[in-house]
């Protein structure tokens, strides 16, 4: 399969929509990314306190947030959404496992 721009063949606009849909699929994949990255380090705090028998000081909304990414494929196809209202100034110091 011999591809247009292979041939000297292809338009400008042809050539145009391309870049303007590589642009579009480099920013789905970078939010893709990130977002996975957030998930694998909420998942990776919520199991290292999980183990933890440490005392810390941790923000309790951050810690519910990532509580919630980590269980987020339990909850998909389901209707169910969490409405958390907590101050982000909230600060425990206590055994996040428990």
């Amino acid at each position: 399969m011999t591809l247009l721009f292979e041939k000297d063949e292809i338009s400008r606009d042809a050539f145009s929509g391309f870049l303007q849909s590589a642009r579009e699929t480099g920013t789905l994949i970078q939010k893709h990314l990130e977002r996975t990255a957030s998930l694998v380090q909420s998942f990776k705090q919520v199991s290292a306190d999980q183990a933890s028998e440490q005392q810390r000081k941790f923000n309790f909304r951050d810690y519910i947030y990532d509580i919630l990414s980590s269980l987020k494929p339990e909850f998909k196809g389901k209707d169910i959404r969490f409405n958390i209202e907590c101050s982000d100034k909230h600060q425990l110091n206590a055994f996040p496992a428990c």
